[in-house]
């Protein structure tokens, strides 16, 4: 999941919505990405039916701001900075902050898709893990 993170979504949540000149970034909108691509309009479809991602406003720009959201943890530009967000949606706390951060730098559903296939699959393989471990220990003492 790792690698596939970094494939997918490598360098795209260090964009955010600057004023017109490029200087001061919106305040109240740091930690959420916005997309490169697609028209000056927030939800805009074009007419495929796919999305484009957040937009920045009429007098602002999506610019490279160098930093990923949540101090730089949130975050797929090394299979490391991805295993912290892949761990982070294991635990099941926080995990659509993330999927939701992704949709808007990508604005595809392929980082639902990632995050509720990686949702599903984690947490059945941790149920797993829970039900053998407990069955290890009544064979043990029985």
């Amino acid at each position: 999941f790792g690698i596939v993170g970094v494939q997918q979504f490598s360098g795209t949540m260090r964009y955010r919505c600057y004023d017109s000149a490029g200087t001061v970034m919106i305040r109240e909108e740091m930690n959420l990405p916005c997309s490169t691509s697609g028209p000056y309009a927030i939800g805009a479809f074009d007419s495929s039916g796919s999305s484009f991602g957040r937009q920045c406003g009429v007098f602002e720009r999506c610019l490279d701001s160098g930093a990923n959201p949540n101090l730089g943890f949130t975050g797929f530009d090394t299979v490391a900075g991805a295993g912290l967000v892949i761990f982070q949606t294991l635990t099941l706390r926080g995990w659509t902050a993330a999927m939701e951060q992704v949709d808007a730098a990508t604005g595809s559903v392929a980082g639902k898709m990632y995050f509720c296939t990686l949702v599903l699959l984690g947490s059945f393989f941790a149920m797993s893990l829970v039900a053998a471990v407990i069955i290890a220990a009544y064979n043990k003492t029985a």
